[in-house]
């Protein structure tokens, strides 16, 4: 189509005589292609990484905390790209958490978007001490990820900070 109008422009050809809605159902159909083309991609992708988590067991990678709500975090997997949500039923065994909805000064706007940091207390074991953690926006995780069964979405479990060494 570009290239027909050009050319008339160039006056190689003639000017088409197309209707405004002729046009508009042209454009409609090249921009639906466009996108299902796009969705067919990023299935592509989807796949592909669920099958290599799938067989690489256990898939432990680090992620940084982008949103959170009352009962989810939503992570982003550094070294796939990949958005994750963990729901804090899947924070692992007997790791406990409370939900404290953070107050900022001057929204006062019940439509606004509340703002969560959720606490996290991971319990002592055998082979660590009990640990804690604050899950705000931009807080660095370990998470441990894999394939939600017959789908290519991928699920996250939150992993244990691990402990900082202190050399000095």
């Amino acid at each position: 189509m570009v290239h027909r109008l050009l050319a008339a422009s160039l006056k190689y050809r003639a000017k088409p005589n197309w209707t405004p809605e002729h046009v508009g159902q042209i454009a409609e159909t090249c921009n639906r292609q466009k996108y299902l083309a796009k969705r067919a991609g990023e299935a592509s992708s989807d796949l592909y990484l669920a099958h290599y988590i799938e067989k690489n067991q256990p898939y432990v990678q680090d992620a940084v905390v982008v949103d959170t709500k009352e009962r989810s975090i939503d992570v982003i997997v550094f070294s796939t790209g990949s958005v994750v949500r963990i729901y804090t039923n899947n924070f692992g065994e007997n790791v406990t958490w409370k939900s404290e909805q953070i107050k900022i000064a001057g929204q006062d706007d019940p439509g606004a978007k509340k703002i969560w940091k959720i606490c996290v207390r991971f319990p002592k074991t055998k082979k660590c001490e009990e640990a804690f953690m604050v899950l705000e926006i931009f807080t660095l995780v370990r998470v441990e990820l894999s394939r939600k069964p017959k789908t290519n979405k991928l699920e996250a479990k939150l992993l244990r900070p691990v402990p900082q060494l202190n050399l000095l």
